[in-house]
């Protein structure tokens, strides 16, 4: 933890040494959940528990791709450019970002 005064609002949104890992790692638990939770929807294979889950990058089922932490390219510079979750459903035409 750092010095600083410890109060909520700084330590959730503010923090500066908590923030290059902490605030990451709470972050890829969330979205290892939906990752999680988009894999059992579309009848893949996954752990019993959630918490368990390892996301592959990418994963083809079906007419379908699920991908993890890949970085999306564009014609021109965007500086967010990783979406954490994409998905293509080639047989509805979509591509989803999370």
């Amino acid at each position: 933890m750092c010095y600083k005064a410890e109060h909520v609002r700084h330590i959730v949104t503010g923090c500066t040494t908590l923030a290059p890992s902490e605030y990451t790692n709470r972050h890829n638990k969330v979205v290892g959940y939906s990752h999680w939770t988009i894999c059992k929807h579309r009848g893949l294979q996954v752990t019993d528990k959630y918490y368990e889950h390892t996301p592959e990058s990418e994963i083809n089922v079906t007419g379908n791709t699920i991908m993890w932490d890949i970085p999306v390219f564009t014609n021109s510079t965007l500086p967010a450019n990783q979406p954490d979750i994409k998905q293509h459903v080639i047989k509805d035409m979509t591509f989803l970002l999370t």
